[in-house]
């Protein structure tokens, strides 16, 4: 038994180092590719390629962790939009968001995500949602749970609109939201929701335009999307290295 399981675990690791020979060749080539992109566009960053394409227990981990946190977000689209194929697509719009702004994919899918599972349009509400995180300086996360809530029907996030974002009620009876006799925000019900929505993204275009656009050549954004492609690039790598892995965890774990 003790020679089978040893046999066994070396075949294992042979093919464990042949998969891990070939992602640190693909390493080489991606983390090289991104660098190369950064000088060509002379935004003068210097990072330590060489070392993350050294490999070992740290590179390999960072791979796989970067893959389950992928696998994790399709997970998640796939059960708030019940299909896989819808799932993918959404992630892939969620990165082509991403290397755009200013904000992280994982602050981008986030953000998605609580916008879907207030049972709003991801594809209207994100952009509006985006430029008013960035011009504000907010985290981007709570930013679209709060407009998201408003346009859904709560007066709490109408509130923390006006207290935490500037956004008051004189400004949105200006855009067309209705009022009540006390001259309070309505957003219940489909027509006042309407209104309201219709109203906040005005004062949100008014106020900031596209913001996260004039931002687009800010070393912010540059770095972000330097980090981005990095991530995604491991996640390849990971998803690559992650079958012979789980074979080696599995005769570890006997």
């Amino acid at each position: 038994m003790a020679n089978f399981l040893s046999l066994t675990l070396s075949a294992n690791v042979r093919q464990f180092n042949a998969d891990m020979k070939s992602a640190r060749k693909q390493a080489e080539d991606a983390f090289g590719s991104i660098r190369q992109t950064a000088e060509e566009a002379g935004k003068g960053v210097a990072i330590g390629f060489g070392a993350l394409a050294a490999g070992g227990v740290a590179l390999t981990s960072s791979f796989l962790k970067a893959a389950a946190t992928m696998q994790d977000y399709k997970s998640t689209l796939e059960a708030m939009y019940g299909s896989a194929d819808i799932a993918s697509e959404k992630l892939a719009y969620f990165v082509k968001v991403a290397a755009t702004t200013p904000f992280e994919l994982a602050e981008i899918v986030q953000a998605g995500i609580r916008i879907k599972g207030l049972g709003q349009s991801v594809e209207e509400v994100l952009p509006k949602v985006i430029n008013l995180a960035a011009g504000l300086k907010k985290d981007l996360g709570e930013t679209a749970l709060t407009v998201a809530k408003a346009v859904s029907g709560s007066r709490d996030a109408l509130l923390q609109l006006r207290d935490t974002y500037a956004i008051t009620t004189e400004q949105l009876k200006k855009y067309g939201a209705e009022v009540n006799k006390q001259n309070e925000i309505q957003n219940v019900g489909s027509e006042a929701s309407r209104r309201l929505k219709d109203a906040l993204y005005a004062v949100i275009q008014v106020k900031f335009g596209d913001i996260v656009g004039k931002q687009a050549d800010n070393l912010s954004v540059a770095f972000s999307n330097l980090k981005d492609s990095m991530f995604q690039a491991a996640a390849g790598l990971g998803q690559a290295i992650a079958p012979a892995a789980v074979r080696v965890s599995r005769v570890l774990a006997g």
